[in-house]
């Protein structure tokens, strides 16, 4: 099976399959805090984007943060300068999960390319959606998968997978048309191209194992060059890793 990576460069916007939320966590001052991003009972966060920030401006503080006591720049003011944003790295640690709690702690942030020279941050952002578990699949469930979209994943995701699957799952389309999987997580154990620890096989057909295994980064898009694909997923070696997340359509 060939695929096509629609983004060489760069990851491409993601793109909610539901509705985005936002939840906002204000740094009142330099003490630690709690944010915590939650969705309804039978329900999983898919983390979107997540960033800290320095508002330039104080009228550009979010609404949350306005009645705050402290604001980082309450002198020299800039309504004209860009606001200072760097994207987080905790998106891998909540998707996946009914909710997330995250240990806050106000930040300098330092990066030219964003406008950020070693200011504090005044707030976090993060951007997620909540998707039912009706769209939520185990790859190694027997159960068939008939919704013209959705996703899969490993078995216990977001908790490790076990040491000890080997199945097949079938996805299909109308003749004519494509396959496109949208990479959430992927964090099966160190990639080897031998995959002898876990591996994960994209194929037209399920009669025999493709002789290399696939690496897919997370965030970007492939799609598929026939109307049918054959997921196989694999592991041999225990393992802390959460293992995968892809929505198809």
């Amino acid at each position: 099976m060939i695929f096509i990576q629609q983004s060489l460069a760069q990851m491409p916007p993601v793109v909610p399959l539901t509705n985005a939320l936002t939840a906002i966590y204000c740094h009142n001052s330099d003490e630690p805090g709690i944010m915590t991003i939650r969705c309804g009972p039978n329900e999983k966060i898919r983390m979107l984007d997540a960033f800290d920030a320095t508002a330039k401006h104080r009228s550009r503080l979010p609404i949350q943060c306005l009645k705050r006591r402290l604001f980082s720049r309450e002198s020299n003011e800039d309504v004209n300068a860009a606001d200072c944003k760097v994207h987080t790295s905790f998106t891998s640690a909540c998707s996946g999960r009914e909710n997330c709690t995250l240990h806050m702690q106000r930040i300098r942030l330092n990066s030219a390319q964003d406008n950020c020279h070693n200011e504090l941050a005044d707030y976090t952002m993060a951007f997620f959606e909540c998707i039912s578990d009706v769209f939520i699949h185990d790859v190694c469930s027997p159960q068939a998968i008939t919704s013209a979209w959705g996703t899969l994943q490993t078995p216990n995701f977001p908790n490790p997978y076990t040491s000890s699957d080997d199945c097949w799952c079938k996805l299909s389309t109308q003749l004519q048309h494509r396959l496109l999987l949208s990479i959430i997580v992927f964090q099966l154990i160190p990639y080897d191209k031998h995959c002898a620890g876990a591996g994960l096989y994209l194929q037209s057909s399920n009669e025999q194992r493709s002789t290399q295994c696939t690496y897919l980064q997370q965030g970007h898009n492939y799609l598929s060059d026939a109307n049918t694909l054959y997921i196989n997923f694999y592991s041999r070696t225990p393992t802390v890793r959460g293992g995968f997340w892809i929505i198809y359509e």
